[in-house]
């Protein structure tokens, strides 16, 4: 898929899980959408997941939109790993 055919085929998701895009969003560049904590909690869901256990601790629960969001703002091509929760076993996954 192109950057554009992913961009917006995660925008249909996310709107399709309750964001409401302001015409603002991505005016300048489309990671102002996808970095948008609102467009994240749409498009990932709120689900609580066990972020980062150890042999030390059990790692505490974060929403799974926010560990997400975390492991994208570190990838060199956001929109790619934005491509991976676009086909539908990963999303189910992601969202049970």
């Amino acid at each position: 898929m192109t950057d554009e055919q992913i961009l917006q085929k995660a925008i249909r998701r996310a709107i399709e899980g309750g964001w409401k895009p302001d015409y603002m969003d991505g005016k300048d560049h489309p990671f102002c959408v996808i970095f948008n904590h609102d467009f994240a909690k749409a498009f990932w869901g709120e689900r609580m997941v066990r972020d980062g256990c150890t042999k030390l601790s059990y790692g505490q629960y974060t929403p799974v939109w926010r560990l997400r969001l975390q492991e994208m703002v570190l990838e060199e091509e956001p929109l790619w790993y934005l491509e991976l929760f676009l086909t539908e076993p990963a999303y189910e996954n992601e969202t049970k």
